[in-house]
């Protein structure tokens, strides 16, 4: 749905929510636009986001996943697990009015124990140092593709009603100053004509 309501991915409101997720998982959440440009994040940043984000590495993961995302249609929209050299994200489609309006992907998770193979594959991708990328993936606990799943079922969960009360609050504001124009509209002609009496 291009043309979405403007404010819908404000950073003060969505940055507290994925910096919860984000301590509860332990992945690091990117918000992306119906356009695929980045809205919101990384929050909270991840080790191992870091240090890909330090050597300039564009976060093909989770644009590619995005994308995916993006692609769905809102009424068949399914959790998006997107993996490569042992490294995953994890993405849904956000929806809003029955329009897709975004997605919102999560990662990195290592889906197995970091294998000396596999790390120095995603340095040379990323452009990392494999010492530098090693010493940061020997400590994250692998995730199996099941929890991740899960984790990205718990964030289409979070990102719907992120957007849904975004979406309310927008409609109230909005009614509150129609009511506010309308009353200063009313008085103004009320008085008017009493001006003289």
């Amino acid at each position: 749905m291009r043309g979405a309501p403007v404010g819908l991915f404000d950073i003060a409101v969505w940055t507290p929510a994925l910096q919860t997720y984000g301590a509860v998982t332990h992945l690091s959440v990117e918000i992306f636009n119906a356009d695929n440009a980045l809205a919101v994040g990384p929050a909270p940043s991840t080790p191992l986001v870091e240090v890909f984000v330090r050597h300039g590495y564009e976060h093909e993961p989770f644009t590619d996943c995005a994308r995916q995302c993006l692609a769905q249609t809102p009424g068949s929209r399914t959790v998006v697990v997107a993996s490569s050299a042992g490294l995953a994200v994890v993405g849904t489609s956000l929806v809003l009015e029955g329009a897709i309006v975004g997605a919102a992907v999560a990662g990195y998770a290592l889906l197995d124990f970091p294998q000396t193979l596999l790390i120095e594959r995603l340095a040379r991708q990323g452009n990392v140092p494999v010492r530098e990328l090693w010493a940061v993936a020997r400590q994250q606990p692998p995730t199996t593709e099941r929890r991740l799943v899960l984790y990205g079922e718990l964030l289409q969960v979070l990102c719907d009603t992120i957007l849904r009360e975004n979406l309310r609050t927008r409609q109230f504001e909005s009614a509150t100053e129609a009511r506010d124009e309308f009353l200063a509209v009313l008085s103004h002609e009320l008085r008017t004509p009493l001006t003289p009496i």
